[in-house]
């Protein structure tokens, strides 16, 4: 916001000099205007954030909110979390059980006092509860690999925001040199200062991306890969 207060002093300025118009200024103003009312928003959501948090991990009392942890490297390999799902999804334990059942069935019609058509509808129920496993099993395989892939995606862009974070932060000490030179105006500082600002939130929100992308993993493969999970 302040350089936003910078920004309509200077085209004020112009103003008066003669080198802007009143449109310029009018718009500096809706500009200073509309952060005002971000900076407002975001306060006022803030307890309601903070509340809905609380009820989500039912907790009592006020929170102490900090920054998150480095979320954990991907160190498992996809093969390792694709394997044994029917073991550990509750749909896919559900399905091999429905499948075992059905085996079960079709080895006790499978004697000489029941009839044939019994024993044939167990088979076909039995050879039907199996393609319903294997095809869950195929599509919780596919949701493994996806959430794997997002995981690493959200990693890179983790990455890619530290590296932009450098860039402003080499900017903004190149500008404030340029400003101590006399080579620069003090609303470039402020620009640059911006930029730092910006792409360290950048760099939250990729953060806060890993973590969304691992929970949604653990989730997709049974295996808690986020390291919160005691």
């Amino acid at each position: 916001m302040g350089l936003s207060e910078r920004n309509l002093k200077i085209a004020q300025a112009r103003l008066a000099a003669r080198t802007a118009t009143a449109l310029d200024v009018s718009r500096a103003q809706n500009a200073l205007n509309s952060d005002r009312q971000d900076l407002a928003s975001a306060r006022a959501s803030l307890p309601v954030l903070e509340a809905s948090l609380a009820r989500t991990l039912n907790l009592q009392g006020d929170l102490n909110l900090s920054a998150p942890p480095a979320a954990p490297k991907l160190s498992v390999t996809l093969a390792a979390l694709q394997a044994g799902l029917e073991k550990r999804l509750p749909s896919l334990v559900q399905a091999a059980n429905g499948a075992a059942l059905a085996a079960l069935q079709v080895r006790l019609s499978d004697n000489d006092y029941t009839p044939a058509r019994t024993l044939e509808d167990a088979r076909v129920a039995a050879q039907n509860a199996q393609r319903t496993l294997d095809d869950a099993l195929r599509a919780a395989q596919t949701g493994v690999r996806d959430a794997y892939r997002a995981a690493q995606d959200a990693q890179e862009r983790v990455a890619l925001a530290r590296e932009a974070l450098q860039n402003a932060r080499t900017a903004l000490t190149q500008a404030q040199a340029r400003l101590k030179a006399g080579t620069a105006a003090a609303v470039e500082v402020q620009q640059a200062q911006l930029q730092v600002s910006q792409a360290e939130f950048s760099l939250t929100q990729a953060q806060g991306g890993v973590w969304r992308a691992l929970a949604g993993l653990g989730t997709a493969s049974g295996v808690d890969v986020t390291g919160l999970v005691n």
